[in-house]
């Protein structure tokens, strides 16, 4: 455990369920190298800080969206 008693590390299971992907997409994108993990005695391990960069690196801008409200003009 680190300094402030947390984990460092998550299984393959918390960590897809942290991020909302299934084990086969994080399986794809390990594959693909798009996804980085540790392996420690054939256990598949992210690191907590692996969210952070999972997610930023997934993120998209918004969308600017037309006013639903039309102008009125007279």
């Amino acid at each position: 455990m680190n300094e402030t008693n947390q984990k460092v590390t998550l299984t393959e299971k918390e960590f897809c369920r942290a991020v909302g992907i299934s084990r086969v997409t994080a399986y794809r994108l390990r594959e693909k190298g798009k996804l980085p993990f540790c392996r420690v005695g054939g256990k598949v391990l992210y690191l907590t800080r692996h969210i952070d960069e999972f997610l930023s690196a997934h993120e998209r801008p918004a969308r600017n969206q037309k006013s639903r409200v039309k102008s009125t003009k007279h």
